[in-house]
């Protein structure tokens, strides 16, 4: 039983480290394949980034079996075959577990949050600044270049796309209260229903967008709390691996 403790953690290590050696050529991948759009012009160049592309695929090929779904497997095992040899030790796990699967949820819940609220506010700062370039140039932005209201008309609908994609996953998910976050999400929504006009981006959605970046704000050290709390979770479930997989 010993044994196949110890073999069962040499594996998840193992399995650990090759996972993170995938994850991080994945992205290498990804930033070279970005540069391609980049490169025309230099075939030379481009020739030898599309062999390197080529290695790397080889590469996370090799890494493949290393997925998340088979260090979870492994784990699995190496808990069940400490737990036959320290049944007393069944309460520490299953409360450990269930932290980690409610904080990786909440976890997860925050991050997508986030990054829609982010989003939203990008498009409503880039709608209010399109309204400030206006002011700068007058009628000569509606000579030169895109029509300006048009492009602030697009960019409130992205802001209005956003915002209801944003409450959409707070209602479904039953995300806990967000009150900083809440109110001007809801009150920036039921606004892009209405007619826009210059003077409301001055009055209505600039207020508007500056009691988002609060929400943003707390949005984000919510989100922080909950990934050190699963951080916390995540090493005393590894101390007690290591712990009883060596004892």
């Amino acid at each position: 039983m010993d044994e196949d403790r110890k073999l069962l953690k040499k594996a998840l290590d193992a399995a650990r480290e090759g996972h993170k050696r995938w994850h991080h050529l994945l992205h290498r991948r990804e930033e070279l394949e970005t540069m391609l759009g980049d490169l025309h012009g230099k075939p030379q160049i481009l020739k030898e980034l599309k062999t390197k592309m080529q290695e790397l695929d080889t590469l996370l090929d090799t890494l493949e079996e290393f997925s998340t779904e088979h260090i979870e497997t492994l784990q699995k095992r190496l808990i069940h075959a400490i737990l036959n040899q320290y049944p007393d030790e069944r309460l520490f796990i299953e409360k450990t577990s269930q932290g980690l699967t409610k904080t990786k949820a909440q976890t997860d819940r925050l991050q997508n949050l986030t990054h829609l609220t982010e989003n939203t506010l990008e498009a409503l700062d880039k709608a209010l600044q399109a309204g400030k370039g206006i002011r700068g140039f007058g009628i000569l932005s509606y000579i030169f270049g895109n029509s300006p209201t048009i492009v602030i008309s697009q960019y409130l609908k992205r802001t209005e796309d956003f915002a209801k994609e944003t409450l959409r996953v707070i209602e479904d998910t039953h995300t806990e209260t967000l009150d900083p976050l809440n109110p001007p999400l809801k009150l920036l929504y039921k606004e892009l229903q209405l007619r826009w006009s210059f003077r409301r981006l001055d009055r209505v959605f600039t207020p508007i967008h500056d009691d988002l970046k609060v929400g943003l704000q707390f949005l984000k050290e919510k989100r922080q709390n909950a990934e050190e709390q699963q951080n916390a979770l995540e090493k005393a479930l590894n101390d007690w691996l290591e712990r009883f997989s060596t004892s």
